[in-house]
C-alpha cells in the first residue's frame, strides 16, 4: 500500500499500535510498528 503523506501513514500506524496493544497487552508491538515506521518515514 503506498501512502505519500507521511503523517496520514503515522495516524495509521498509531491506530494498528494501539489496536495490536489491545490484543497482545505488551509494548513490543508497539516497538515493532515504531521501528516499521522510522523505516518508511526516514
Amino acid at each position: 500500500m503506498m501512502i505519500a503523506n507521511c503523517t496520514e501513514y503515522m495516524k495509521l500506524q498509531a491506530v494498528a499500535s494501539s489496536v495490536l496493544n489491545q490484543m497482545h497487552g505488551h509494548t513490543m508491538a508497539r516497538e515493532r510498528q515504531t521501528i516499521l515506521l522510522r523505516l518508511q518515514c526516514a
